[in-house]
């Protein structure tokens, strides 16, 4: 091989290398901005989950207002 094609291989090499660690960051930054949980939901069980959250979150807030 010449020195220009193994240039080529070691460029292409560097670039695949630097698209999977990037690639790894924007995922790790995505899913720590959205919840970072882990677990894959269907939208219903997604749906079912947020509503009991905000209905904890409600009461907290309820009970907050009448204690004074």
């Amino acid at each position: 091989m010449s020195n220009n094609t193994k240039l080529i291989l070691l460029g292409l090499a560097i670039c695949v290398v630097l698209g999977i660690v990037l690639q790894n960051t924007i995922f790790n930054s995505l899913s720590s901005d959205l919840g970072g949980t882990g677990e894959l939901l269907t939208p219903d069980e997604m749906a079912k989950k947020k509503k009991t959250e905000a209905i904890k979150n409600q009461k907290k807030f309820e009970a907050g207002q009448k204690a004074p």
